[in-house]
């Protein structure tokens, strides 16, 4: 028999989570969230690769020096930009670690998105899905 799943609230959610937090412990709750973020991932998704500085640059010139992500300007430095898997959940033969997968970003915006898909993005920046899609053009 199939689960259905139910809307939930953040509210009820949030609840939920801080009653598991109290029953499992905190050490238990963080490596059980911990497992079940890395099951989010693709298990079939590619090895992720530190994007080369060439190719950072190829995306900050696509980008015209804007970080996809906080819309800012970034100054062309390898110290304070760095390239951002747009889809962390791609495979190798989807174009992983490819330009097309690439976005230059500051560093501490890239570390603020973690491994967030495009869709997660969208809610997480409070737009949808065709707007921050339209922000990586």
């Amino acid at each position: 028999m199939a689960r259905q799943i139910v809307p939930m609230t953040d509210e009820a959610l949030e609840k939920i989570l801080r009653s598991a937090l109290v029953a499992a412990g905190a050490s238990k709750f963080w490596h059980v969230v911990a497992k079940l973020k890395n099951e989010r991932v693709n298990p079939d998704r590619g090895k992720k690769m530190l994007f080369k500085w060439h190719v950072i640059r190829m995306a900050y010139q696509r980008q015209k020096g804007i970080c996809s992500i906080c819309r800012d300007d970034m100054a062309l430095d390898r110290s304070k930009i760095e390239g951002d898997h747009f889809d962390p959940n791609l495979t190798e033969e989807q174009g992983l670690n490819k330009l097309d997968n690439c976005r230059a970003v500051h560093v501490k915006c890239n570390r603020e998105k973690g491994s967030k898909t495009p869709s997660e993005v969208a809610k997480w920046k409070g737009k949808t899905l065709v707007e921050v899609l339209g922000d990586e053009s």
